[in-house]
């Protein structure tokens, strides 16, 4: 997907909104969305294509029969899954026609929203540039994670923070892209400001500051989760029922044949013990 910076705008009732910024918005939250849903949760669970509810055939719940049940195993979360999901969120295009990572189109949108866009109060301003700061802290620390097929209980640890991170992120993105929207609204003079939008963009505001702390508290376990797959082959070789270490072989100073006097050619003199206070019978 080439990537839109313009200053054009959409006029809209009450103020004014890069229309192609709220789009790149929009297809990065739906993008890390499906994410989930083709690559985490596997993607037969579309039924004849469509992701509708079965017909019910009245207002109660209608149990499927037992017949109804997936005959193949649960496919696992494994390494090869999670490149997928890396490279999909940081992968960086070579040319204008290639996709980009869903977090780098992300970081680009929000420095043009603050680039360009001058109708944001410094508030809410500074709450995108944090946004813009995490969004670069987790590209870095996403390409640094190596995962390792050998260290299960650490890929589940990775699986567990990549939800909730990717959960939160996609929370963050829309409130963010709805504040943008009515962000030129909320600035209006306070005769002719619109009382709904006023009242709406207060509330919203502090959900989306927790979205940031939020995220701002998941970034750091992912150095966490880069230590642990570099460690655990290591913590693996030594299992707790062997001895982690053999007790130190004590060895004489001298060759054992110099240490009685023998005519054995070592030492300072000929013979002499060796010349180390080892001449001893």
């Amino acid at each position: 997907m080439a990537f839109i910076c313009e200053n054009s705008h959409e006029i809209t009732k009450c103020g004014k909104y890069v229309q192609e910024y709220l789009g790149n918005l929009e297809y990065v939250s739906n993008g890390i969305l499906s994410l989930i849903n083709t690559k985490i949760l596997p993607s037969e669970l579309i039924v004849d294509g469509k992701n509708a509810p079965f017909d019910l055939t009245n207002d109660k719940c209608v149990c499927l029969p037992l017949t109804s049940l997936h005959q193949n195993d649960t496919a696992v979360f494994d390494c090869t899954l999670w490149e997928i999901i890396k490279n999909s969120l940081i992968i960086e295009s070579t040319s204008s026609t290639d996709t980009q990572g869903y977090l780098v189109v992300l970081c680009q949108t929000l420095q043009c929203i603050l680039a360009n866009t001058a109708n944001i109060n410094h508030g809410f301003a500074s709450q995108l540039e944090r946004l813009h700061c995490l969004c670069e802290s987790l590209e870095t620390r996403l390409d640094s994670v190596s995962c390792n097929n050998r260290c299960p209980e650490i890929i589940g640890d990775l699986l567990c923070l990549l939800m909730q991170i990717l959960t939160k992120l996609i929370s963050a993105i829309s409130k963010a892209a709805v504040l943008v929207y009515y962000a030129d609204c909320s600035t209006q003079p306070i005769a002719t400001a619109n009382k709904v939008v006023s009242s709406f963009f207060s509330c919203m505001i502090c959900d989306f500051v927790n979205d940031l702390c939020e995220l701002e508290k998941l970034v750091p376990e992912l150095s966490s989760i880069v230590i642990g797959f570099a460690t655990c082959d290591t913590q693996s070789c030594t299992p707790c029922y062997i001895a982690q270490s053999a007790p130190r072989k004590v060895r004489p100073v001298c060759p054992p044949s110099a240490m009685y006097g023998g005519n054995s050619g070592y030492g300072q003199y000929n013979g002499g013990g060796c010349g180390c206070g080892c001449k001893k019978r």
